[in-house]
């Protein structure tokens, strides 16, 4: 066992993802790291002046809608950080993270989202990665929750403006569930009718759960963009 460990620790600093190579597989809503903690007064990993709080430690979970800052992990340096994100990043061959190209959005191998930011567009390094791993997508198991107030009434409303062909927009805050009560809205469009996907990465992904619709999704890309 302490062999094993051993061999995990070094994996994950050698061609690993580091501090976040575990956290990456677990069943959490998402994560996002270089989001809190002192920039300026950090010098060589250690705090100067009156700060409490590195950025080397900006490490958040998101679990069950609620973020969690795991302070007692630190990826160390600022270096450290910037190698995590690359790796994070790259599926796919997106292309390169650069300063002129500060921010970059990406699907990675396992469905996840994943947007990168990086100086100077960005104060530091950072990545938000969001996982789409609900085990029912219905939006019956969405929104008739226990506890909620007739239930009913918001069903009814998204299945007549979906089979009414109403221009809907799904807004609200970060993580909020907009990607997933659209894909599970979808249910309620004719069948018969065509469904064209257009993203900035992939995220729907509308045929693997109505793999029996119509169903054609496209991207932006380095070279192709929606304009």
């Amino acid at each position: 066992q302490q062999i094993d460990i051993l061999a995990v620790l070094i994996y994950q600093q050698y061609k690993g993802f580091g501090i976040l190579d575990t956290l990456r597989e677990m069943d959490i809503n998402g994560f996002n790291v270089g989001t809190s903690g002192s920039i300026l007064a950090m010098d060589n990993g250690k705090l100067q002046g009156e700060a409490k709080q590195p950025a080397t430690n900006g490490v958040w979970v998101q679990f069950k809608g609620r973020y969690i800052h795991m302070r007692f992990m630190s990826y160390g340096s600022e270096e450290e950080l910037r190698r995590i994100i690359q790796l994070l990043i790259r599926w796919g061959s997106p292309g390169p993270l650069t300063a002129k190209r500060g921010y970059l959005v990406n699907t990675m191998c396992d469905q996840s989202r994943i947007m990168a930011m990086r100086p100077p567009v960005s104060e530091y390094w950072a990545c938000f990665v969001r996982k789409f791993t609900l085990s029912d997508n219905s939006p019956e198991f969405l929104i008739a929750s226990a506890g909620t107030n007739k239930p009913e009434l918001a069903l009814g409303m998204l299945r007549w403006l979906m089979q009414g062909e109403v221009t809907q927009a799904f807004t609200g805050r970060q993580s909020s569930g907009k990607t997933t009560l659209m894909r599970a809205c979808v249910r309620y469009i004719d069948p018969r009718y065509t469904i064209r996907v257009l993203e900035m990465a992939s995220e729907l992904y509308l045929r693997e759960t109505y793999q029996t619709r119509n169903i054609l999704s496209a991207v932006e890309t380095q070279y192709t963009t929606a304009t």
